[in-house]
């Protein structure tokens, strides 16, 4: 089967891709971050990206293409991360410790990383709900 664009697909196809889709949308739900104060939770979330980059910067060099594709993709999914986190996360906390520890650096990566995969489909389904791009199921 070649991928389709919404209008060439069939309504079966455009309901799985749609149930896709808002599986994708509640990805946050499971995020342990998100069970710790929200600006402990944020600070996690960009220590977390510091750490990628800097791991980009050893393996591409610091000027690189490959470099500047990983602040590209860390940027958007950083956003994303913290909208997760003030959207659905828990109120800031004056009493939060700010300790790096090997249990909140594992949840830090968990959001990271999910908000990475995430930004796929908040770049394709909406070209596909518009037309634009072509998808299919395997």
């Amino acid at each position: 089967m070649q991928p389709q664009t919404i209008k060439e697909s069939a309504p079966e196809t455009v309901e799985a891709i749609k149930a896709i889709e808002r599986q994708a949308d509640g990805c946050y739900k499971s995020l342990e971050l998100l069970t710790v104060p929200g600006n402990l939770a944020i600070w996690g979330a960009l220590t977390e990206g510091i750490r990628l980059i800097e791991q980009a910067m050893a393996a591409h060099g610091d000027n690189s293409s490959d470099l500047d594709a990983s602040l590209i993709n860390l940027g958007r999914s950083l956003t994303t991360a913290i909208k997760w986190i003030l959207a659905h996360g828990k109120a800031p906390s004056k009493l939060a410790a700010f300790r790096w520890t090997p249990d909140f650096a594992r949840r830090a990566e968990q959001t990271v990383q999910a908000a990475l995969q995430y930004a796929s489909f908040e770049t394709a389904f909406p070209v596909w709900h518009k037309d634009r791009y072509a998808a299919q199921l395997k």
